[in-house]
């Protein structure tokens, strides 16, 4: 009778293990969510890319974003990817992108690559920093939105350096107002005066900076100067608004052009114009910034 009272025991304690062990294989096989990276260790498609990166990571800092870039192509275009919720998060995505969350992400896995640490949770911490006001998730106006905070934030971190002062020296008469004058285009700004407060104190202070170009008519001549893997931004004349677009320099077939989410091509693309040809294309561009990493 003890033989068998013992027998059941080893058999329950041998089934609950085995219960354990399926509930953990089931739990490590299933895919994070894209928009809730709290606690999030793991990401199919970063560990794929990270992979690959590693191998290079004692190459200069530009060649390793343009590696990233490149390994990015055929990512699909996707807009508004950071307006899932209510609650403003971290949101990474690597499987789908825009124009700003891909320079963003290259930039990201290449200062992760050369770290010494290049878990997924180490390269959101490096999205984070880049993405939001010193760093800190609070609300949905604590994220940079213009892309010309996200280039002084960089910068007084130490991982970039703008170089459009240094290549051209040419003042860019710069104002910001675009959001809190076209406030019913933005869900959490329409009718939230709070917000709209927030982002007219970022506005002012954006004001209070001064910023460099290369003119659209003097790119050809300071074309030589921006190098591969170089972040390019292309200026517009819309009022309150820095910039239209931005991507990645790239050398193609001997001719300067960009690497970027395009909206046209719907994915990450080569694009088939030089520069020049792109920028002379767009009635509404007034010329470039360009922006090296430092890390």
């Amino acid at each position: 009778m003890n033989n068998l009272s013992g027998f059941i025991k080893r058999k329950g304690v041998l089934a609950l293990i085995l219960l354990m062990v399926l509930v953990q294989i089931k739990a490590c096989s299933q895919t994070p969510s894209k928009s809730e990276n709290d606690g999030v260790k793991y990401d199919a498609t970063y560990s794929k890319l990270m992979k690959e990166l590693y191998k290079y990571r004692e190459l200069p800092a530009n060649d390793l974003i343009l590696k990233a870039a490149l390994l990015r192509q055929g990512t699909p275009y996707v807009a508004n990817t950071l307006e899932n919720g209510v609650k403003e998060e971290l949101v990474v995505n690597l499987d789908s992108t825009d124009c700003i969350l891909f320079v963003e992400s290259c930039f990201a896995l290449a200062q992760t690559a050369k770290s010494d640490d290049t878990s997924y949770v180490n390269f959101c911490k490096n999205i984070q920093d880049f993405r939001y006001r010193n760093g800190i998730v609070d609300g949905y106006t604590s994220r940079i939105h213009y892309t010309s905070e996200w280039i002084l934030q960089a910068e007084k971190n130490g991982l970039v350096k703008e170089m459009s002062k240094e290549i051209a020296n040419t003042p860019l008469d710069q104002k910001f107002s675009f959001m809190t004058r076209k406030s019913d285009r933005y869900k959490q700004l329409k009718e939230n005066q709070e917000n709209i407060a927030k982002i007219a104190a970022v506005e002012k202070e954006l004001n209070s900076h001064s910023y460099y170009y290369i003119p659209k008519t003097e790119v050809p001549k300071y074309l030589e100067q921006l190098q591969p893997g170089d972040m390019i931004a292309f200026c517009t004349a819309t009022e309150g608004l820095d910039l239209s677009h931005v991507g990645i320099v790239i050398e193609n077939n001997g001719k300067k052009t960009f690497i970027h989410a395009s909206m046209d091509a719907m994915k990450v693309t080569i694009d088939h114009r030089t520069i020049v040809e792109y920028i002379n294309g767009i009635k509404s561009n007034v010329g470039i910034r360009t922006v090296r990493a430092t890390f």
